[in-house]
């Protein structure tokens, strides 16, 4: 690996490709069991959006999505649109919602191996080691293949998971674009930061990074102005970012229309929203630069276990790469000071989301966009590792005082690959021990990701479509549509989110103070969302011949 061939490279990266693959997308139908009501919510939009999209006599798709969803506290529309159509040809499925999450998490793989490529692309030297970049680009996507951190976003129908897609691909043509001069790499570099715009709150601080490396670029072009060979710097600047503002364009309009959807969440949860704003963004900074080695995210649906967002070889490497990355960004006539500018600024821009915040720290969800930094860093501790050794072993072999060693060198060599070889397949293997095995069968994950919803959504697709059903919903959640959000499992698998497809299935929601509204006629099923003592008695008092089942984790009570 001192010389790594092309073909060496390249079966390398497409072995940790199809290894990120496997990951997201083995058993996907059973883990993460249950829906989550917030995924679910996104699914119900997806299914309104199909219903409200018009087909021709030749069955030509009108699109009917929206560009912004305002319920569960505003959601960008690009993902819950392409989850429409993921919904439309796979049916009203959590695996169909999930997939979406599993194709962009398991291209994210590529886009990280792409960007630190690019970023590495002369094997700059760090502290006195020259590293090869495909070699750091070999570590930064095999650590973000075997991440628990991303491979749970990868499973979960949630929109965040674009961010690190958006992120990686978009600064990998934005690189390029300045290092080649091609307009055609300009235009992707503004079409997937635009785009990203498009998908979560976190990515809105980008433009912090923006501004960092654009100064930079411009800044460094002035001063080596008189080399041809930079081309025009100020040009490919503009037109990257007139690509950008023309993507976003449309959401943006859409905030500028509705500037309380701008705020929505981000407004409720925000550290200067606080008594004490200061402490409380200095409390979240500490919590959240401790997630990747001491204690990450306790939310059964971010983390497992409260465990460190990095397992700890990666964290090792990690807190490596971000020494050199300071180093190199803080030493005078440094080989990397560009990479680590752009490294140390997406690192602070994308914890912002998380540290600006002041519940539920650490905050994995929020400062998903800081994986792509991170892996980078911990890919670059990693190859400096490797490559600080193996500069070792080649020097002692060179040594005269070490010529009768020199076949124990290379023995030493031969275990130094090995070694490292274990390692990483001892990662590799915690993690499918820790997701699939140990997080997949857990209570925490069955209660988290509210499996007896879907368990009784799924009852409920079984029941015959002119059988009048009423689904109380006694559940928490902020209301959507006069429903709390705990119904929406269960409208999404039913398919009655809207209320054409309520009374085409005969399917009724309402709240536990509404029983009157459920009329007295046969045959009739009535199904709780929580199933409590007082709730028993009250329907008992309102249907005397009523007879409760337990068809499973939940009561059904039926009158024929």
């Amino acid at each position: 690996m001192n010389i790594m061939s092309k073909k060496l490279e390249y079966s390398l990266i497409t072995i940790i490709l199809f290894l990120g693959i496997f990951f997201r997308f083995f058993d996907l139908r059973e883990t993460p069991p249950g829906l989550y009501p917030d995924e679910a919510m996104n699914g119900s939009n997806a299914l309104e959006t199909i219903e409200n999209a018009r087909f021709s006599a030749k069955d030509e798709f009108a699109f009917g999505g929206k560009i912004f969803y305002p319920e569960n506290n505003g959601r960008e529309g690009l993902f819950i649109n392409i989850q429409a159509f993921a919904v439309r040809i796979f049916g009203n499925e959590p695996w169909a919602l999930r997939g979406v999450s599993a194709i962009f998490g398991s291209l994210t793989v590529l886009g990280v191996y792409l960007l630190a490529k690019e970023l590495f692309r002369l094997a700059p030297i760090m502290l006195r080691v020259p590293i090869p970049g495909s070699l750091i680009a070999l570590f930064s996507s095999f650590f973000l293949a075997v991440s628990y951190w991303h491979i749970n976003f990868s499973r979960i129908g949630f929109r965040a998971i674009m961010v690190p897609f958006f992120l990686s691909f978009g600064f990998y043509w934005f690189f390029k674009a300045f290092r080649t001069q091609k307009i055609t790499a300009a235009l992707y570099a503004g079409i997937f930061i635009g785009l990203g715009f498009h998908t979560y709150i976190a990515f809105r601080l980008v433009p912090l990074i923006l501004a960092v490396v654009v100064a930079y670029k411009l800044w460094h072009w002035r001063k080596s102005r008189d080399n041809a060979k930079e081309g025009c710097a100020p040009c490919t600047a503009i037109f990257i970012l007139l690509i950008i503002f023309v993507t976003a364009l449309p959401v943006g309009w859409y905030f500028f229309n509705n500037r309380a959807d701008f705020t929505g969440r981000g407004g409720q949860v925000s550290v200067f929203s606080a008594e004490k704003p200061m402490y409380e963004f200095a409390r979240s900074t500490v919590l959240t630069l401790g997630m990747f080695n001491f204690r990450g995210d306790c939310n059964e649906r971010h983390n497992f276990n409260c465990q460190p967002e990095l397992y700890w070889p990666v964290g090792i490497f990690f807190i490596i790469g971000l020494i050199l990355v300071i180093i190199g960004l803080l030493r005078k006539g440094s080989e990397t000071r560009e990479q680590s500018l752009f490294l140390c600024a997406s690192f602070i821009a994308m914890m912002l989301p998380a540290t600006l915040t002041r519940e539920g720290l650490p905050h994995a969800l929020r400062s998903i966009g800081m994986l792509i930094p991170v892996m980078i860093m911990s890919g670059a501790g990693a190859a400096w590792m490797w490559k600080s050794a193996n500069e070792y072993l080649s020097a002692s072999a060179q040594n005269p005082e070490y010529a009768d060693s020199t076949s124990q060198i290379q023995r030493i060599r031969k275990e130094l690959l090995f070694l490292f070889f274990l390692v990483l397949t001892f990662i590799a293997i915690n993690l499918f021990n820790t997701y699939h095995v140990r997080f997949a069968n857990s209570k925490d994950a069955y209660l988290g990701f509210s499996a007896n919803l879907t368990n009784i959504g799924r009852f409920m697709k079984t029941l015959p479509a002119d059988t009048q059903k009423y689904v109380i919903v006694n559940g928490g959640g902020d209301k959507v549509r006069g429903i709390p959000i705990s119904g929406q499992p269960i409208m999404f698998l039913t398919g009655t989110f809207t209320e054409k497809s309520r009374n085409e299935k005969n399917t009724h929601y309402i709240l536990e103070n509404e029983l009157s509204a459920i009329p007295q006629e046969k045959p009739l099923f009535v199904i709780p969302i929580n199933t409590t003592k007082d709730l028993i008695k009250k329907i008992k008092e309102r249907f005397p011949a009523i007879s409760p089942t337990i068809p499973g984790d939940f009561a059904v009570f039926e009158m024929r």
